[in-house]
């Protein structure tokens, strides 16, 4: 956006509870009192000419598209609402769902990523103006060096000293429907048969975030019951993915639901061995 000559603002909700204990019952519903308040004051004060707002479905969407709803009566901005996920809308009552569908009828765009996403929504009127799209950037290779130097050294001699390497990521530790999301332990599981086979093979395992802290545990004493703890590298933190694939064998991708992939896209890019699930 800015390489287009766009003024680019980012208002991240991530902030919205900073503290643990601002979670708890009764102070979270303050807490989110007091986003929904700062958010709009936000707005209101950079006035924007467009507003793209991603939806992250565990917060509640309905109050901040009504407050998108009023903002475009206010200051005139157009709003695009970019769909990430294809599982929420199943989750959902029919009373959610026609609450949805009135509040999506004021967007200027909906944006919904990869078919599978399109798919859930298959059962809402959807606004004039919605498309399928990927979520998919050609990444910058020339700043391959630097964003590798941003990995904490112990994972470069990781790489270095199993082979071959195996890499799988996830946005986080997430249970659905009983089960791994993203096949982590799918992964771990894999890597303890094949060290059979190959005795110096290593697997990486990038996460954005721990999410399940409990689960993050389970899959940590699944890698000690392997004894993996030399054959199994667990990062998690903000780090780009794809300078990765240069230093791996292969990149997997075990996930039971997936909307589209970028990460898959990435690593066809780069041209590593990849398997992904046929999910999406």
């Amino acid at each position: 956006l800015i390489g287009q000559n766009n003024t680019v603002l980012h208002y991240d909700p991530e902030y919205m509870y900073p503290y643990a204990w601002m979670r708890s019952v009764g102070i979270k519903y303050g807490a989110y009192l007091w986003y929904m308040l700062t958010l709009y004051s936000w707005l209101a004060y950079h006035r924007p000419r467009i507003i793209i707002y991603h939806l992250f479905y565990a917060r509640a969407v309905l109050p901040e598209l009504g407050m998108l709803k009023l903002l475009k009566r206010v200051i005139g901005s157009r709003v695009v609402l970019v769909e990430h996920d294809c599982r929420h809308m199943y989750e959902r009552t029919v009373r959610w769902r026609r609450w949805y569908a009135w509040l999506l009828a004021s967007l200027d765009q909906l944006v919904l990523i990869g078919s599978v996403t399109a798919r859930s929504y298959s059962m809402l009127v959807l606004p004039k103006y919605t498309v399928v799209e990927s979520a998919f950037l050609p990444p910058d290779v020339t700043q391959q060096q630097s964003k590798m130097a941003e990995y904490p050294e112990q994972l470069v001699f990781f790489l270095r000293d199993h082979s071959p390497c195996v890499l799988v990521s996830a946005f986080a530790c997430v249970v659905w429907q009983e089960k791994d999301l993203y096949g982590l332990d799918q992964a771990i599981i894999a890597c303890a048969q094949l060290r059979a086979v190959h005795a110096q093979m290593g697997l990486v395992i990038l996460l954005g975030t721990i999410g399940d802290e409990h689960y993050f545990q389970r899959l940590c004493a699944l890698i000690e019951q392997y004894d993996l703890r030399q054959s199994v590298y667990v990062l998690h933190g903000n780090y780009t993915l794809w300078p990765l694939f240069e230093h791996v064998d292969i990149f997997i991708r075990p996930t039971l639901s997936d909307g589209a992939s970028v990460s898959v896209q990435e690593a066809l890019f780069c041209g590593v061995a990849t398997i992904a699930s046929d999910v999406c």
